[in-house]
């Protein structure tokens, strides 16, 4: 029969449906763990027919790995434990195996798998080891990137797509993002409707617009020619409101030239053609002016220039400083010329011929050879006499002493003045005390001149009964004798006329009745008749001035004081130019304070003192007049003369009635001399004609004119100069002269230091025009310049540094030398408000 089975119907399905059945049979399976055949097996069939078995508890799992020849058996229900190679989850290792609390074995893979440099992953054709991701041999994904043979690679260096289409490329949003076709379709669809719309271009030039199409050419071309060098580094373009603004910088570099118009700047400097240039050579104005310059200080140490306006005005103050008619006018100078202003001859037109002159005019005053007052020459040698030249006819009339309160001076050292009455010369008082005691002495009767002061004499006389009388003066002295002398001079005339050949009865007898001896000239006579020859000779020698202490030249026009004793004295002529008024050229000595009147006096004598004197000599003349008879009379010049009315006596050609008119006539004709007691003075007329008296002193002392005051020194001053005066001129001239010399050696000095100063000032200004000459580029933030400068013969080179601080703010530095080894420096500093 069949095999057995049990046949299963479960209960009754919903309406219309069988119940479901299932047949159990028991067969023989497969062989167990145990490997005994012939397990048993539960059989059954599934719906469709199919057979299924059912193992049992000892029939268990046989299971297998990756490593041939091993198989692990478990019966049903033992443990099988399945292992990897990580202790945990965390485990570095690649797969982990985790029983979990449902039963489940879960087997994991660890999230970055580590095979080590040998291992890799393989999947199909697909093998990732450490070179990267290999997919059959045309793909790989190595450490560059993605890399297809023959198509697409992505690397480092880019996206290629190797010729190949990328699709669904989603559309592009951020600026990085890849765009698609439709993207770019919509782009061409936009470009080409702009296409034909082009661009609008526009310059400065309002209204002006250039339009080109996408594709035509837009030209914007300069003149420099193509292979000219050129830079960009000075130009900018900004975008401004929409606009493309091309700026230039403001301050340019890397430049090698601009030319504008005739103007180059270039590295070494500025030119203009045909004009000024400021290169590293120098500054070359360019045959043109610098205008504009502001006035540069003008002090010490300034480095400053100066403008045309600062050189007019120095001009113009050195002009009106040097006068003589110098000027400065429309920047011509006009040289002075001082001849006018130092009386000179010829044009002195320059400081040192200035002084130059004046030193010799000073030296002509102090060697006495120029001025108002100078040494004569010729005829006049050895006197100081007033220059002609310079007093001018008749313009020094009078000499006056007098102070401006009127009060009068002395003038005091006067020699001993020619007393005749021709003499202009002044006489000291040693003259007038001389002569009033010579009156004094002449009179008698204890008459005194002592000091200035007259003592009248008193006479003890008999009148002419016989009784005795006194006489105060000589006036009535005289009146008495002249009764007595009238008597006696008839009974001389009858006497002799009684005597008649008997000549040494005549005068001179002693009280006894001696017969007179008569000396003259230094020789005793026993008669009148003898001493009058004697007397005639002598006379005669000195009425041709041969003899006597005043004496004749041999041309006859000088009197010279006796060459033996006075031919080295001094004189003071003063008489000036003859006119038809003055033919003489006679002056006034006025203001003369009284002179003392002393037996040593040397002073002068002023008017009044004589005008006493001169009452004195008139009233004693009138008296000796009378005393000598015959109608003797006494001229104003002291001399006496009579009325000749007869031939008696001959002195020196003349003949005189009586011996009185003969003594007289004598006395008319001599100069004066000297007798030889050395007491007395005879007076004569030789010599009326001299012109000139020269004092020849000889080997003794000179004869001076002392004593006189002070005169006032000052211009318009007619005063008489002493010797200490003029030695205080000659002082001061000497003074003034060592003055000059020491001024002329300053002057000398100045004038060097004056040169050298004005070539370190002109090398000065040279330096200031070279530092202002130095360009800067003014916005750039920092320059640096040169400059040269050149001025009256004096150059300069300069330096500068120029830095911007901000903005708002700069400052500057500067330095110079010049040909003068100087160093000027200059600093600044400037601020913005």
């Amino acid at each position: 029969g069949e095999d057995g089975s049990i046949g299963l119907t479960g209960p009754k399905g919903e309406a219309g449906k069988d119940a479901p059945t299932l047949n159990i049979a028991v067969k023989d399976g497969a062989p167990g763990l145990n490997g005994k055949d012939g397990e048993v097996r539960i059989v059954y069939k599934d719906k469709d027919g199919n057979e299924k078995e059912v193992a049992s508890l000892d029939d268990g799992l046989l299971f297998g790995a990756d490593n041939d020849g091993v198989v692990v058996e478990r019966k049903l229900n033992q443990k099988l434990d399945i292992l990897g190679g990580a202790n945990n989850a965390t485990d570095a290792k690649n797969i982990v195996t985790t029983a979990n609390a449902d039963g489940s074995i879960q087997i994991d893979l660890a999230k970055d798998l580590d095979l080590g440099t040998t291992g890799s992953v393989k999947t199909g054709n697909t093998t990732v080891n450490k070179d990267g991701v290999k997919v059959g041999d045309n793909v790989i994904l190595g450490d560059t990137g993605l890399t297809i043979k023959d198509g697409p690679s992505i690397t480092a260096n880019g996206v290629d797509a190797g010729g190949k289409t990328i699709t669904n490329v989603a559309d592009g949003v951020n600026g990085k993002d890849a765009v698609n076709k439709d993207q770019l379709d919509g782009l061409k669809t936009s470009v080409e409707g702009s296409l034909d719309k082009g661009l609008n271009f526009a310059g400065n030039t309002a209204g002006t617009v250039i339009n080109k199409k996408l594709g035509d050419t837009v030209t914007i071309k300069g003149g420099l020619l193509e292979g000219k060098d050129a830079s960009d580094e000075n130009l900018r373009v900004d975008v401004e409101n929409g606009n493309l603004v091309v700026k230039m910088s403001k301050n340019l570099t890397d430049l090698e030239s601009v030319v504008v118009g005739n103007t180059t700047v270039n590295g070494d400097g500025l030119t203009i053609a045909n004009g000024p240039s400021v290169t590293k050579d120098g500054i070359d104005a360019g045959n043109q002016k610098i205008t504009n310059v502001v006035n540069g200080s003008l002090e010490a140490g300034s480095k400053d220039a100066v403008n045309g306006s600062q050189i007019h005005d120095l001009s113009n103050n050195i002009a009106n400083s040097l006068g003589g008619g110098a000027k400065f006018e429309n920047g011509i100078w006009t040289g002075p010329n001082f001849k006018d202003a130092l009386g000179a001859k010829e044009d002195i037109t320059n400081v040192y011929d200035g002084f130059d002159y004046l030193n010799k005019n000073i030296n002509g005053v102090v060697n006495g050879t120029s001025g108002l007052v100078i040494i004569g020459s010729g005829s006049r040698s050895g006197s100081i006499i007033i220059n002609e030249s310079i007093a001018g006819a008749g313009d020094i009339g009078t000499i006056d002493f007098s102070k401006d309160n009127g009060d009068t001076r002395k003038v005091t050292g006067v020699t001993e003045g020619l007393i005749s009455s021709d003499s202009k010369d002044a006489i000291n008082g040693s003259q007038l005390d001389k002569l009033g005691n010579s009156i004094a002495g002449s009179l008698g009767g204890d008459a005194k001149f002592e000091n200035g002061n007259w003592t009248a004499p008193t006479y003890n006389l008999t009148d002419k009964n016989g009784n005795p009388t006194t006489a105060s003066d000589v006036g009535d002295a005289l009146g008495n004798l002249d009764g007595r002398i009238d008597q006696n001079t008839k009974d001389i005339a009858q006497n002799t006329k009684d005597i008649g050949d008997i000549k040494d009865v005549i005068g001179g007898y002693g009280p006894n009745g001696e017969a007179p001896t008569f000396t003259v000239g230094g020789k005793n006579y026993d008669t009148v008749h003898d001493a009058l020859g004697g007397v005639n000779n002598t006379v005669n020698d000195i009425k041709n001035g041969k003899d006597g202490l005043i004496q004749l030249t041999e041309d006859g026009k000088t009197i010279v004081v006796d060459n033996e004793i006075a031919k080295n004295a001094d004189s003071f002529d003063i008489s000036g130019p003859k006119s038809e008024d003055n033919p003489n050229g006679d002056r006034k000595l006025t203001g003369v304070a009284k002179g003392d009147v002393s037996e040593n006096s040397s002073d002068a004598i002023n008017g009044s003192q004589l005008h006493y004197t001169n009452t004195v000599v008139s009233n004693t003349g009138d008296s000796i007049g009378k005393l000598l008879g015959g109608g003797a009379k006494i001229n104003a010049d002291g001399s006496v003369y009579y009325d000749n009315n007869g031939d008696a006596l001959t002195i020196n050609g003349k003949g005189y009635k009586t011996v009185a008119e003969a003594i007289e006539g004598m006395d008319q004709n001599q100069i004066f001399k000297v007798s030889d007691d050395g007491k007395k003075v005879v007076f004569g007329e030789v010599g009326k004609e001299v012109t000139e008296i020269s004092f020849a002193n000889g080997n003794k002392n000179p004869i001076k004119v002392t004593g006189v005051a002070d005169g006032l020194v000052e211009e318009g001053s007619k005063d008489a100069v002493n010797g200490g005066q003029l030695y205080e001129v000659k002082r001061d001239i000497t003074y003034i002269n060592d003055a000059l010399s020491h001024y002329n050696t300053r002057i000398n000095n100045v004038e060097k230091k004056v040169h050298e100063n004005r070539k370190v000032a002109s090398a000065g200004i040279a330096g200031a025009m070279a530092m202002s000459s130095i360009p800067y580029i003014e916005y750039s933030k920092y320059s640096f310049g040169m400059g040269v400068g050149h001025y009256d013969g004096e150059s300069a080179l300069s330096i500068g540094f120029q830095g911007k601080i901000n903005d708002r703010a700069r400052y500057r530095l500067q330095m110079s030398y010049d040909t003068q080894n100087k160093v000027g420096l200059g600093a600044g500093v400037a601020f913005e408000f």
